[in-house]
C-alpha cells in the first residue's frame, strides 16, 4: 500500500514539475526568438515594438550583441541620438573594431554634430577594411556637411567602383549632380 501511495505522489510531483517549467517557459522568452522578432518589428520599421523586445532580449541576456546594436539601430532610426550612442558603446564593447558598429557609431556621431568623431571612425574603419563602402558614405556625408561637394563625389565614386550595382551609391551621385 506504501509503495502504491509513493508511486502517486512521484506521478503528482512529476506532473506539478511539468506544469511548473511550462508556466516558467511561458514567463522567461528566449532571448535569441525575442532578438528575432526585434528585427522582423525593425525591418517593418515597428521601431518601438522592436525596442521593448530587445529591451526585454537584454533583461533575460544582458550581454546579448545583437539585442544591443538593434537598439543602437531602432534609436538611430527615430533620432534619438543619445541613446543610440549609449547602446554602440555597449554593443562595442562585446565586439571590438566590428565594421558595422564603428559605422554606426560614426552616423550617430554626424547625428549628433560630431564630424571629427565620426571622421575618425570612418577612417579607423577604411583602414582596417578598405573596401568597406559603408565607412566611404560616411565620409562622404560628412564631406558633403561641411560644403566640399567635389570631394563627396569622389568618394561616391569610389563606392559605385567598388560595387556597381550599389543603389545608394547612384542616387547619391545623381542628387549630389543634380545640387552642383
Amino acid at each position: 500500500d506504501r509503495i502504491k501511495k509513493g508511486r502517486i505522489d512521484m506521478k503528482k510531483q512529476g506532473f506539478l514539475a511539468c506544469i511548473f517549467l511550462t508556466i516558467a517557459a511561458a514567463l522567461f522568452a528566449d532571448p535569441v526568438s525575442l532578438v528575432a522578432s526585434a528585427r522582423e518589428k525593425q525591418f517593418n520599421e515597428d521601431w518601438y515594438a522592436a525596442i521593448e523586445l530587445y529591451q526585454d532580449a537584454l533583461r533575460e541576456n544582458p550581454s546579448f550583441l545583437l539585442a544591443e546594436q538593434g537598439l543602437a539601430e531602432c534609436f538611430y532610426s527615430l533620432g534619438e541620438y543619445e541613446q543610440a550612442l549609449v547602446h554602440v558603446t555597449r554593443a562595442s564593447r562585446l565586439k571590438k573594431d566590428d565594421p558595422a558598429l564603428l559605422n554606426l557609431q560614426g552616423f550617430i556621431s554626424i547625428g549628433l554634430g560630431d564630424l571629427p568623431a565620426a571622421s575618425q571612425l570612418f577612417s579607423r574603419v577604411l583602414t582596417l577594411w578598405p573596401n568597406d563602402i559603408s565607412a566611404r558614405f560616411g565620409l562622404a556625408e560628412i564631406e558633403i556637411h561641411t560644403g566640399r561637394i567635389s570631394s563627396a563625389t569622389g568618394l561616391y565614386r569610389d563606392a559605385l567602383a567598388r560595387n556597381p550595382e550599389n543603389r545608394k551609391a547612384l542616387l547619391s551621385l545623381a542628387n549630389v549632380s543634380h545640387e552642383t
